[in-house]
């Protein structure tokens, strides 16, 4: 009996991992098919996703960008927070954020 709610189960689990391109992993097969009324327990879904191969996307390892030197200095404040300018080109103002691509 196993056996076979074993193998209608992984057909349903394939079916939400391939409709999610191949980004959900087990919580959230999981969650869709109780919300669309299969009621199956989380550890059997990752089970048999363990046992056919299936995972999702994962997102990686954390990037640590900023490392603090031995003794950190702020950068001065040459503007003092007043960011209006009287004329084009006055004041400049720049701000590096680490956005992650897949590209590496």
């Amino acid at each position: 009996m196993r056996a076979v709610r074993d193998v209608y189960l992984l057909s349903e689990i394939r079916r939400v991992h391939d409709g999610s391109d191949g980004i959900y992993g087990q919580l959230k097969i999981w969650d869709e098919l109780n919300d669309e009324g299969v009621v199956v327990a989380r550890c059997t879904v990752e089970r048999l996703m363990r046992k056919a191969g299936i995972e999702g996307c994962c997102n990686g390892k954390v990037q640590v960008t900023t490392r603090p030197g031995p003794s950190p200095v702020a950068a001065p404040d040459l503007v003092r927070r007043d960011f209006t300018a009287n004329r084009p080109d006055a004041v400049w103002l720049s701000d590096f954020t680490y956005i992650r691509t897949w590209e590496g």
